[in-house]
């Protein structure tokens, strides 16, 4: 029984020593494809960042714009907003009623 027993003890450690190796493996493959996730993250992150400054670099810029238009022209939201209006009325009305022979 203990002849058995020996080999047996010594394939046991084989088996186990293959095993953590394998483990040992598969950890450093996991570990490598993390690495490479987190670097396209990181590298999509600063590519977002970078959309995002220059969006608000626009949006500042338009805003910009528009207060120089809005002083320039003289007129507040409520005239442009009332003109807008009336043009609709006047569009609306055109094709209610429109213009013979034209």
């Amino acid at each position: 029984m203990e002849d058995m027993r020996r080999p047996m003890e010594g394939q046991m450690r084989e088996m186990e020593e293959k095993l953590i190796t394998v483990a040992k493996i598969m950890d450093l493959e996991a570990r490598e494809s993390w690495k490479s996730e987190r670097q396209q993250l990181l590298d999509e992150k600063r590519m977002l960042q970078r959309k995002l400054s220059l969006t608000e670099e626009a949006n500042r810029t338009l805003e910009s714009d528009l207060n120089r238009v809005k002083e320039t022209t003289g007129k507040s939201g409520e005239e442009i907003s009332s003109h807008n209006h009336f043009s609709a009325l006047k569009e609306r009305y055109n094709q209610d009623h429109p213009v013979e022979g034209a």
